[in-house]
């Protein structure tokens, strides 16, 4: 892999991480019920008009993490489809870290563009 190749994996790596998070807790505050994994995928997918796909691992992991930090809390339901399926559902502290990463994200987003501007980069 070349260096440019490389640089722009490891960005899009760390991007992404961050932003999985915050687009995972808006799905699911913003359907205001319980989901699983695929569908909040799937919602993501649909959302973005399919320009925006994550590995199905690369969210569950999200989603754990989510959990432990008490962001998420889950229950687990029979599925008439197959095996038993996970709901998350945002919880009050996950709500307010929601508003706050939202706020970050934006204004992380406004700073950068007119940094890149600034110094002739086109956005």
């Amino acid at each position: 892999m070349d260096k440019v190749a490389e640089f722009r994996q490891k960005m899009d790596k760390e991007t992404k991480s961050g932003l999985i998070s915050l687009l995972v807790l808006c799905v699911i505050k913003e359907t205001r019920e319980p989901m699983y994994g695929y569908k909040i995928i799937q919602s993501i997918e649909e959302l973005s008009e399919e320009e925006l796909k994550f590995q199905e691992g690369t969210v569950y992991a999200i989603l754990r993490s989510l959990q432990k930090q008490g962001l998420l809390e889950s229950r687990i339901e029979e599925s008439p489809l197959g095996p038993p399926r996970k709901y998350y559902q945002i919880t009050k502290t996950g709500k307010v870290a929601l508003d706050k990463g939202l706020k970050d994200w934006k204004d992380l987003v406004q700073s950068s563009t007119k940094v890149i501007r600034k110094l002739g980069g086109k956005i």
